[in-house]
């Protein structure tokens, strides 16, 4: 039985173009592709007419969603026309590749090292730092031009095979070289023939001797034994990444290779263990199959190529006609002559290269000098919108998913949200209802830490009837969704679930009180009335237990949110006022106690939290918890705390209308007293400063106070208190400062009081008499000068 070898270079519209012309001229009746064998149940649907690429092939392990793995495919990706043609010619179709249910449980590749972490799968990917391939991967291959640069060493275990053969062609660039003669080849008689010339020659200079290729290439071998013992009379088609032609080639198969032999393949077989693993397809994105994107298999330009492949015979003309139709959507100039000019440029450029015909580089060349005037910026946004390309796949509804995944997509199209590559931003009106299980449905998958929809922090808008997001959908988004389809087979069942787990994490009782009423914020936002008497019980438990004021006062934030706008939501926010009338008596009554002690770090820590707390009485609106909190923060200016803590206290009281201006003057002389070291001094200052300006530009007498004291410093304390007191000053706006500025210099002709007349002149250095005594004679000729007859003046 003839095995037929078609060698291609993955999402190459060239190679998808050739093999199509192949398939229909062989007719195999087997077609034996290079994918992994544990996607046999869903590989055929790529054929259902529902399928919109680019989509991905997702394959993980149910117990274990984090390792999944995703295979993506774009229209032109050879192995998605293969799977199309087997299925069109009712050919018999058979994977090949070693399955993910084989990997090694510690090997978990990706293409992009920022993306790994426990909950978030990546794309298979290969490093040549690191000198590792996932073996279970389609599309990362050594014959990938972006893999590795040229001037690579010889002696890496990853080399460029387009960087070999273009070098060997007289190329520079291995994708000029690549897509010269492969992606816009016209004539495709032996192509394959000559890709597997070339391959072998490369693989007897350099052997591939990486146990991940070896075993996935005996894994392949197996296969295509089973396949000819099986049909022994059938044509084969066996389509794989070029760089593995030569190891699957006949001879190899049959066992007659070194290395190749039916015992080889047993031993780097053999011990393999099997896990259970799941399928299905997902939608994908454009820009995740580029280079950039840190896709390990990626191409340069995925838009550039999907072109070519629609429109092979005029793709240059349509290219710059799609350019300057972006243009002008973007409000850019682009006129039909520019359109013209820019044709004729390109082809001058491609016949000045010896080239059959304008490239993506010439063309590119083109649309700077002409449509874009030399300008780089508009270059960039056709860079990203169509030589990249942000287009969303689609799935059929059957596709196979797990329940939660069913759930969200009846909920999403119910509420007319649908997911969407491209950031829009939704307002919604919570007191509607359509609003409201919105805003709920996004609440709940941020819980399950799927974040589709980010809030927008803007001004009067958040937290009350109305709310922004911008919404943006990812495909490892559907990785996330099945790993949280174990709290629930619904997404208010499993946001309900999640949130009961977070809430008894064992890592969070440092920060439990926080934690939790955070969590009981967000449980109402979201719409989770079944988890807030859980929530409510842990919370009292953990209050009655913690002994820090902080976390008493970080947690009063949240709950007084819910008390505050949870009846705009349809929540139960009256059962909170408990908890938080609770947590707000226990803060109040420790509260100067808590300061007692605190080194710089933990005063600021502090001070934020004493923030919170006052934020969250003002959110609450109630006479009652307002003057217990201003009792309770008339403890601290006169207390024995850091001198920033009382400074911050004053502030407070001021900004409440609790603190006269005679008391404000006298806390200032006890602070700004000169008996006081000057950095206690400083650091008063700066917490009185903290917050708007507008308040402290109408009390005259702490900036008498504050101007008194800086001029009674003397210059060394001046110049080491500077660096304080431009921090102090430097979270004002200009303007604000620029006032202060007049307020003191009216001030400066006159004490700020009768108490500060009373008090004499400043102290300050004593005066050098024999110094000033040389200053009399100059004084005395000045004085005579402007005395002089028809001066103005009399000596």
């Amino acid at each position: 039985m003839p095995l037929h070898h078609f060698g291609i270079r993955h999402h190459g519209p060239g190679c998808a173009r050739a093999l199509v012309a192949a398939l229909d001229e062989l007719r195999p009746t087997v077609v034996v592709l290079e994918a992994p064998t544990d996607a046999d149940a869903v590989i055929r649907q790529a054929a259902d007419e529902g399928m919109q690429p680019p989509v991905a092939m997702l394959i993980y392990p149910p117990d274990a969603p984090q390792e999944a793995a995703y295979y993506p495919m774009l229209e032109h990706s050879p192995e998605w026309q293969a799977i199309r043609w087997a299925e069109a010619n009712e050919a018999e179709l058979v994977l090949m590749d070693e399955p993910l249910a084989m990997r090694p449980t510690e090997s978990e590749p990706s293409g992009n090292d920022t993306e790994q972490s426990g909950s978030e799968p990546t794309e298979p990917s290969s490093d040549a730092e690191e000198g590792e391939e996932s073996h279970e991967q389609i599309d990362a291959e050594e014959n990938d031009a972006e893999e590795e640069t040229p001037g690579d060493d010889a002696g890496e275990l990853r080399h460029d095979p387009l960087a070999e053969l273009s070098r060997a062609a007289g190329y520079d660039d291995p994708e000029l070289w690549w897509e010269t003669q492969i992606e816009r080849r016209t004539e495709t008689t032996g192509l394959f023939e000559a890709i597997a010339v070339a391959m072998t020659a490369l693989r007897e200079a350099r052997p591939d001797e990486r146990p991940e290729t070896l075993s996935r290439e005996a894994h392949m071998r197996r296969t295509l034994r089973g396949v000819v013992k099986q049909s022994p009379d059938a044509e084969v088609a066996v389509v794989c990444g070029a760089w593995h032609v030569p190891a699957l080639s006949a001879q190899a198969v049959a066992g007659k290779v070194d290395g190749c032999r039916i015992k080889d393949d047993s031993a780097r077989l053999k011990g393999r263990t099997k896990r259970k693993t799941a399928a299905t397809w997902i939608p994908w994105t454009a820009d995740r199959m580029s280079q950039a994107s840190g896709y390990g298999a990626g191409v340069v330009s995925p838009g550039w190529y999907e072109h070519l492949w629609a429109h092979p015979e005029d793709a240059a003309i349509r290219w710059l006609v799609r350019a300057a139709r972006l243009l002008r959507g973007e409000d850019l100039d682009a006129s039909s002559a520019s359109v013209i000019e820019s044709i004729r440029l390109a082809d001058a450029l491609a016949a000045m290269r010896d080239l059959r015909g304008p490239g993506l580089s010439e063309l590119r060349e083109a649309i700077r000098t002409v449509l874009c005037h030399g300008q780089s910026l508009p270059l960039e946004v056709i860079r990203l919108k169509l030589e990249v390309g942000s287009r969303l796949g689609a799935v059929p509804d059957d596709t196979p998913t797990v329940p939660l995944q069913q759930d969200l997509a009846r909920t999403q199209k119910s509420l007319r949200l649908k997911p969407a590559v491209a950031a829009k931003t939704v307002d919604l009106d919570l007191r509607t209802d359509s609003g409201r299980a919105r805003s709920q449905l996004l609440h709940r998958l941020s819980l399950l830490e799927i974040p589709w929809g980010q809030l927008l922090q803007s001004g009067s808008q958040t937290s009350t009837f109305r709310e922004s997001w911008e919404l943006a959908w990812k495909p490892e988004f559907a990785v996330r969704v099945i790993e949280a389809n174990v709290y629930g087979s619904t997404v208010e069942a499993a946001a309900a679930g999640r949130t009961l787990h977070e809430a008894d994490r064992p890592e969070h009782a440092a920060e439990r009180l926080v934690v939790l009423s955070a969590l009981l914020d967000q449980a109402l936002l979201a719409g989770l009335p079944e988890v807030l008497d859980g929530l409510l019980r842990r919370i009292d438990e953990a209050a009655t237990r913690s002994h820090s004021v902080r976390q008493l006062l970080d947690a009063l934030e949240p709950l007084a949110r819910v008390c505050r706008y949870g009846d705009v939501r349809g929540t139960r926010a009256a059962d909170v006022e408990p908890v938080l009338e609770t947590l707000f008596e226990r803060a109040a009554a420790s509260l100067a106690t808590a300061a007692y002690g605190l080194d710089e770090e933990a005063a600021e820590r502090f001070l934020e939290s004493l923030q919170r707390g006052g934020t969250a009485i003002a959110l609450l609106a109630r006479d009652d918890l307002l003057d217990r909190w201003k009792a309770a923060v008339r403890t601290l200016p006169e207390a024995a705390v850091p001198p920033v803590v009382r400074g911050r206290a004053v502030r407070l009281l001021l900004d409440l209308g609790d603190l006269g201006d005679d008391e404000l003057d006298r806390l200032a002389r006890l602070a700004l007293s000169t008996v006081n070291p000057p950095e206690d001094a400083a650091a008063w200052a700066t917490g009185l400063l903290r917050g708007s300006g507008l308040v402290l530009l109408h009390r005259t007498a702490v900036w008498g106070t504050f101007d008194r004291w800086l001029r009674s410093l003397d210059v060394e304390t001046f110049l080491a208190m500077l660096p304080l007191l431009r921090r102090a000053f430097a979270d004002f706006s200009n303007p604000e400062r620029e006032k202060m500025g007049r307020v003191v210099k009216e001030l400066s002709a006159e004490p700020a009081s009768a108490e500060a007349a009373d008090a004499g002149p400043l102290p300050g250095p004593p005066i050098d008499a024999a110094r000033a005594e040389k200053v009399l004679p100059v004084l005395e000729a000045i004085l005579s000068a402007v005395g002089q007859p028809g001066e103005g003046g009399n000596a």
